[in-house]
Order: structure tokens, then C-alpha cells, then sequence
């Protein structure tokens, strides 16, 4: 039987360096989130010891990685969760092969780039390797932001669509030819689409919504999202030089000042309507709502969720409030 080369990432991190050292990338919130049963998951890890209170991701990712039987691990315990350093050592307490990344509280480039060459001591490759991984994956990038483009300018993409493919190039679902020609495949199909005129015009901010059909709802309720934030980032839409500059300007585990202006910058170049910013039960992201908010020269709405699953009454009430404030203030 050959050699298991799969990693289970906790959040993303350099995915370049992973695919240099010759081993899979398995984004374990994409392996979670999609997992057919994953309420079982959940209280997979409560057995295991997690205790209820814990955010559901944190359960959920712990579980996942055991139900598919990953031993290897790389988790980012600063510049994503602050739970994930002690997630990190339950797994080593427990056998597993933990590898921890860090990301620089700023993003100089110097220390994103000493952040990287550790990464790739840990992994046993080097960076020159990683460089050209970055520039292999150049063309799916560039796709990417083609495909926001066709979402947000020409509406030929829906909210979901764009959604689902920002989300997996966390980890190009552990195999970037594949996932590339398939990105392509589907951007020559949308292309030809007739394009459609977006009604109200929302982004979602925040982590990525454990409501797996939040999208489809907003559009069922007269809404199209065009801008998702944290997926977006994943994707990392820009031309860059080399790996340090590329996760230097991947604004997710850095201070909100940054990612603020990001978003800011996003609402005014697609001329959003309205804000749904969505935080995770039990994080501290929560507490940046009231930033954004103060901020934000569009309405805000904060969006509170925990275990996957699809919208329940309560939320899609207080979307349909919001849509229906827009509409009036807009008179749309």
C-alpha cells in the first residue's frame, strides 16, 4: 500500500509549499462542512473530549480528520482560530504528526517570508520548490478572479456558484490539474451564459457561513451576492512576485484594520447595497461586527451561525427584514 501523503489543514496556509513537499492539501472545513452526516461528526468529537462549548468548526475538523483517517496535520495557530494551538497539541497528545504554522502579526513580508522558509524546513522542501508551484498555479488563480468577474460584473455566475469554487481553492480539493480543468471548463459554459441583472446587491463578510444554502435563499428572497469576502481571499485574486508578497496581501489572518479595507474597497467597486456579516457561535470575530458596522456606509446585517446545515425560519426572517429595508431606502 503506498504512502498516505495527505495533510489535514486547519485554515489555509502557504498551499505551495505543501504541493512541494509532494503531499495533498485536504482542507478540513471543506471536508467537514461537506460531510454527509456531519452532525455525527460533532458529537464524534464530544466523545473524543471536545467540550460542547467549543466552536462547532473546531469540533468538526478535529472529528473529520479522524473519520477520514489523516494523521498528518498542519495547523495555523496564530492568524486564524484561537483555539486551533490547543487543538494542535490534543492531536499530538494523541499520536498524530502535527506541523504548526504561524502567521506574523503584521504583514511584513520579511517575516511572512521566515514564516514560509520554517514551513518548508518542517516539510522538508525548500522554497525555490514552492516558487514554482505558485507560478504553476498562476493560470487557476487567474481563472478565479475571472470567474468573481463573471459573478459580480456580468452576472453569469450565481452567488453560490462563485462561492463554492472560492471556498475550495483552499486546498484545490487536494489536486490543482484536475480542479483547474474542471475551473475552466466551467468558466467557457458561464461565459456563454445570457447575463442577468442583479437585483439587491449584498456581499457576505466574515468566515465563511456554516448555512449551506444562505445564497440560494438571499436569490429566492431577491438578493444576489456578489462578494464573499474570506473566499474570496482564498483565491488569492492578485499578481504578485513571489509567495512572502502573496500571503502578505491575503488579508484573513491579519489585524481588522486590513481586512476592513478590503472590504470597504469591495463595496464601493461593485457598488454593494448591503453587508451580511456572518460570525461563527462562540468566536471572537463576533466582537469586530461593531467596526464594521460603524464603518460601513451600507447597512449591516450580523448573522450568528454554529453547526452546517440550511437556513432555519428565524434566519431567513431576518434576511427577508433586511432585503425588504434595502429595497425600501433604495426604493428598488
Amino acid at each position: 500500500m503506498s504512502e498516505d501523503r495527505r495533510i489535514g489543514l486547519t485554515a489555509t496556509i502557504p498551499v505551495e509549499v505543501v504541493l512541494a513537499a509532494g503531499l495533498k492539501p485536504v482542507d478540513l472545513n471543506n471536508l467537514f462542512v461537506a460531510h454527509p452526516h456531519s452532525a455525527r461528526l460533532l458529537q464524534l468529537a464530544e466523545v473524543q473530549g471536545l467540550p460542547r462549548q467549543v466552536c462547532a468548526w473546531i469540533r468538526g475538523i478535529y472529528a473529520a480528520a479522524d473519520d477520514a483517517g489523516i494523521q498528518r496535520l498542519a495547523a495555523v495557530v496564530r492568524g486564524d482560530c484561537t483555539n486551533a494551538e490547543a487543538l494542535a497539541e490534543l492531536w499530538r497528545h494523541r499520536g498524530k504528526d502535527v506541523v504548526r504554522f504561524a502567521y506574523p502579526l503584521q504583514p511584513d513580508r520579511a517575516q511572512v517570508a521566515e514564516a514560509i522558509q520554517e514551513l518548508c524546513r518542517e516539510l522538508q522542501t525548500d522554497l525555490p520548490s514552492a516558487e514554482r508551484w505558485r507560478e504553476r498555479l498562476m493560470p487557476i488563480r487567474r481563472d478565479l478572479a475571472t470567474l468573481d468577474e463573471l459573478c459580480w460584473r456580468e452576472g453569469r455566475v450565481s452567488g453560490g456558484e462563485c462561492f463554492n469554487w472560492q471556498v475550495a481553492s483552499s486546498d484545490f480539493r487536494s489536486d490543482p490539474e484536475s480542479f483547474g480543468r474542471e475551473l475552466a471548463s466551467f468558466i467557457e459554459q458561464a461565459a456563454a451564459r445570457k447575463p442577468r441583472a442583479p437585483r439587491i446587491r449584498l456581499g457576505i463578510s466574515g468566515v465563511p457561513p456554516a448555512i449551506t444554502d444562505l445564497c440560494d435563499v438571499l436569490e429566492t428572497l431577491g438578493a444576489d451576492v456578489l462578494f464573499h469576502e474570506s473566499p474570496r481571499q482564498f483565491s488569492m485574486p492578485y499578481q504578485v512576485q513571489n509567495l512572502a508578497e502573496q500571503y502578505a496581501r491575503y488579508t484573513y489572518p491579519y489585524p481588522l484594520p486590513l481586512r476592513l479595507r478590503d472590504v470597504l474597497e469591495q463595496v464601493q467597486l461593485r457598488g454593494l447595497h448591503g453587508v451580511v456579516h456572518y460570525v461563527q457561535a462562540f468566536c471572537f470575530h463576533g466582537i469586530e461586527h461593531a467596526v464594521l458596522r460603524e464603518r460601513s456606509p451600507v447597512p449591516v446585517l450580523l448573522l450568528e451561525g454554529d453547526e452546517p446545515g440550511p437556513t432555519d425560519e428565524r434566519t431567513r426572517t431576518r434576511l427577508q427584514a433586511f432585503i425588504e429595508r434595502i429595497s425600501q431606502e433604495r426604493q428598488l
